[in-house]
């Protein structure tokens, strides 16, 4: 809900019920059984809490988070995607975690981070469904693919 609400602005509280339910059936579909996801968004925001207050780096932490900004496989269009993806996603870090997670921060990371966030929420909302869409529709239908 944090990118969420930087693209297209707040939730209504309905709004972000209904989509809590939506990604607690995605998270069902990615393998997590439904009786672990949290019931609602109150219980998730206790879990999550809970669970960032506990966090601990260590190498194994530091070499997934690695691989998953700094991807060796993947497509030529994903690779140049992956400074903008590295930029907002430690943009939406809190200062503790990019501190825990030895990621560098300025001033100037920040001013380009707002300006991303501006740029995002002036054109994506505008970009049709379908091309807003096809990355996640397009890694669900291999994800599912894959344990057929």
């Amino acid at each position: 809900t944090l990118l969420y609400q930087q693209v297209f602005g707040m939730l209504a509280p309905d709004d972000a019920d209904a989509i809590y339910q939506d990604y607690a059936a995605l998270a069902t579909v990615l393998g997590m059984p439904r009786e672990l996801w949290p019931v609602d968004r109150r219980a998730f925001r206790a879990y999550w809490n809970d669970a960032v207050s506990q966090l601990a780096v260590d190498e194994k932490t530091l070499t997934v988070a690695r691989e998953l900004l700094h991807p060796q496989r993947v497509p030529p269009w994903l690779r140049a995607c992956m400074p903008l993806a590295r930029l907002v996603t430690a943009g939406l870090l809190t200062s503790e975690q990019r501190a825990l997670f030895g990621v560098p921060w300025s001033i100037r990371r920040q001013r380009r981070f707002d300006s991303a966030m501006r740029v995002t929420a002036a054109v994506y909302p505008r970009l049709p469904g379908h091309i807003r869409h096809w990355p996640k529709n397009h890694y669900l239908r291999r994800f599912r693919a894959g344990l057929n």
